[in-house]
């Protein structure tokens, strides 16, 4: 994995980070043995990203367990060695605490605002893990929310692009 922007840190069920906070213990412990998700990526700041893969993949399918706190958190794919990617994410809709799961491309120039693509409101609350899936095709996107379609999008697609994690929350979140 690299980091491309925001802070990332690497959390295990027993409340140990590491990195540089040195970490701390939680004041319940959890069972590890009971745990999905004994280790989980945690990501923080102003659009977090961190990805992997290659510059030349496509047509692939990418997905991640993500939960959903605050802020604005999912998928990055399709991203360019120039800056730009498109990303599927879960934020909370303020009117009414549930998620809504937006598609949307981030245009190469780093000053450019998101361009959304398409969203959907859920009856999800935040504070839950969610399996987030998008699998391409020559021209289209299938979004799934825990194996559930929930948007297909056909949009030109750049030839290839690494996929990742997008964190984006505000100080205090």
């Amino acid at each position: 994995w690299e980091i491309m922007a925001g802070i990332w840190k690497l959390h295990s069920v027993t409340g140990s980070i590491s990195g540089s906070s040195g970490g701390y213990q939680l004041a319940r412990q959890p069972k590890p043995e009971k745990s999905p998700n004994f280790y989980t990526l945690e990501g923080g700041g102003t659009n977090a990203v961190v990805l992997a893969g290659e510059p030349f993949y496509n047509r692939y399918v990418y997905r991640a367990a993500v939960q959903h706190n605050s802020g604005t958190n999912g998928l990055v794919f399709l991203a360019c060695e120039r800056g730009g990617y498109f990303a599927f994410t879960a934020r909370t809709d303020p009117a009414t605490d549930r998620l809504i799961l937006e598609l949307w491309r981030q245009p190469a120039q780093a000053d450019a605002p998101a361009v959304p693509l398409d969203a959907v409101q859920t009856e999800l609350p935040a504070g839950q893990w969610l399996l987030l899936e998008v699998q391409l095709l020559d021209d289209r996107i299938i979004c799934r929310a825990d194996n559930i379609e929930v948007i297909r999008r056909k949009t030109p697609l750049p030839p290839g692009g690494r996929f990742g994690l997008f964190s984006n929350m505000s100080d205090g979140e």
